[in-house]
């Protein structure tokens, strides 16, 4: 197969739409902020709601903002790419569905170090990519709704419930330790990595075991 060299990359997912328009909203505020990478809203579908009409589906998902605090902030360590705010903001990362400029992404590249599905990689790169200069933004009109997890079932999903959990701490305290100063510095990140991932540990261990026993 012939390489054909491009000067933008998308980031998305196999197990979800990209909804009608996406790519050229991010190009679009690529070029008129002059920015390197460009991400989109990200949905996630209940079960059945592959079987509505999109626009359907989506308004059932409908949030709105008009504070940048409330899709990401790294000081109070929460973040929802899930809002929908009507003009591009610039944010420390965003979701894993993105438009990138390709010169940064040869760049920066993955770390192979993240195990099993590889969770937070993503995540991990961006923050790469902003140590090596590049500023992100977020457009809420571009968006990739993923599928339901009855369809959806590959990757993670695809492995036992304590493995995939598993990975996913040790992943997310990898990253800690590799991007933690620069959270801190960059991004005003209070807590320490101890606590952080202290709460990373218990949204993912503690929080089910209390809906179970309630």
């Amino acid at each position: 197969m012939e390489q054909v060299d491009t000067e933008w990359v998308y980031f998305g997912d196999d197990d979800s739409i990209l909804v009608p328009g996406t790519i050229s909203e991010l190009y679009e505020t690529a070029v008129k902020y002059c920015v390197d990478i460009v991400g989109a809203r990200a949905l996630y579908m209940r079960v059945g709601e592959d079987r509505l009409p999109l626009d359907e589906a989506m308004a059932r998902h409908f949030r709105e903002t008009d504070d940048v605090k409330d899709i990401v902030d790294v000081a109070e360590i929460k973040a929802n790419f899930s809002l929908y705010i009507s003009t591009p903001v610039k944010v420390p990362f965003c979701q894993a569905c993105l438009l990138c400029r390709t010169e940064i992404a040869k760049k920066v590249g993955f770390d192979p170090n993240y195990i099993g599905n590889a969770y937070r990689e993503e995540t991990d790169f961006i923050i790469g990519c902003a140590k090596n200069g590049a500023t992100v933004y977020y457009n809420a009109k571009g968006c990739q709704f993923n599928l339901p997890t009855n369809l959806a079932t590959g990757g993670a999903r695809g492995k036992s419930v304590w493995k995939y959990k598993w990975y996913m701490v040790r992943n997310n305290w990898y990253f800690l330790r590799k991007n933690y100063d620069f959270l801190k510095t960059e991004y005003h990140l209070k807590s320490n990595k101890y606590w952080v991932q202290l709460k990373f540990i218990s949204g993912f261990f503690i929080r089910p075991l209390k809906r179970l026993f309630k």
